[in-house]
């Protein structure tokens, strides 16, 4: 479902999120949910202005069912997915510091603090969970990224969010079962396990489908299309010149020790040319697809 654009982004709700709204709406209380939703709208604030303040476009924002994610694309010279991500959460920790200073000066003077400082505080905490694609699950794929090969950095995120969900799975039964908590405390963590699955599936088919897309292309013709291996710092330009002689439609992007960092083809390097103009390097073009931070 889209909703109003907010300036170059492009603003929609998926549908499991309208689902989950409904109950909300019909069996939270409105002193809770008011609360949960200022923290809300502040964490997603807080991530886009620091993302505009970096540097980085925003094509698209989509509404989640316990969060939302944004897509990032990096101009030419821009860093700092790692800081995007951890805005959030830190904006959460301010206001929850503002609120608990506000309930010793002035006890039960305003009846919101209290749900408004728990969720803040609850917000801050989880999003710092190492699952994908909570900030703390992009925190690590961003940082493992500076050192290693997407291919490996998605690798270790995939991994540490298959253990952090299991382990909160296992935790939340375990206290069910012996009767400390209801067993309502189970979908919180069957949630989280569903919505990180979700995304690491929608990573997979995404690469999937362009190499199945390039592989069609490499063998459909009559003459075989050999790819190409770059390194990352090559300009677009320069790449593009390259393949428009029509021998190559796949680039292999490599990294500073040789190891490929990615894939691009004709059309996702046409695409990067368009946005981010011919000095942008193949790195860039290659952040452009992926998207940073940030789902709670």
């Amino acid at each position: 479902m889209r909703l109003p654009d907010i300036g170059e982004t492009k603003v929609s709700v998926a549908p499991e999120a309208l689902l989950c709204s409904v109950p909300a709406l019909l069996f939270v209380p409105l002193g809770t949910l008011l609360p949960a939703l200022l923290a809300f709208c502040l964490h997603e604030a807080a991530h886009l202005l620091t993302a505009k303040r970096l540097g980085f476009r925003v094509p698209e924002w989509k509404l989640l069912p316990f969060g939302a994610t944004m897509r990032l694309a990096a101009e030419s010279g821009v860093s700092g997915e790692w800081a995007v991500a951890l805005a959030g959460p830190f904006s959460n920790w301010i206001a929850a510091a503002g609120a608990a200073l506000m309930l010793q000066l002035f006890p039960g003077a305003v009846p919101i603090l209290q749900p408004f400082f728990a969720a803040n505080l609850g917000m801050g905490v989880l999003n710092l969970l190492p699952v994908y694609p909570l900030d703390g699950g992009r925190l690590v794929r961003s940082i493992s990224e500076r050192r290693l090969s997407v291919r490996h950095a998605r690798l270790i995120s995939a991994i540490a969010s298959g253990v952090c969900c299991t382990l909160l799975l296992a935790a939340a039964v375990c206290l069910a079962v012996t009767g400390t908590v209801g067993y309502t405390v189970i979908a919180f963590p069957a949630a989280v396990s569903l919505l990180s699955l979700r995304s690491l599936l929608h990573d997979q088919e995404a690469g999937a489908a362009t190499i199945l897309r390039h592989r069609v292309r490499l063998h459909g013709g009559a003459m075989e299309v050999l790819p190409l291996a770059l390194h990352g710092d090559e300009p677009l330009r320069a790449a593009l010149a390259r393949v428009s002689g029509g021998r190559y439609a796949l680039i292999w992007v490599l990294g500073k020790k040789g190891e490929r960092l990615g894939v691009l083809g004709e059309e996702e390097l046409l695409a990067a040319v368009g946005q981010l103009g011919g000095d942008a390097t193949l790195l860039d073009a290659l952040r452009i697809g992926n998207p940073t931070p940030n789902a709670k």
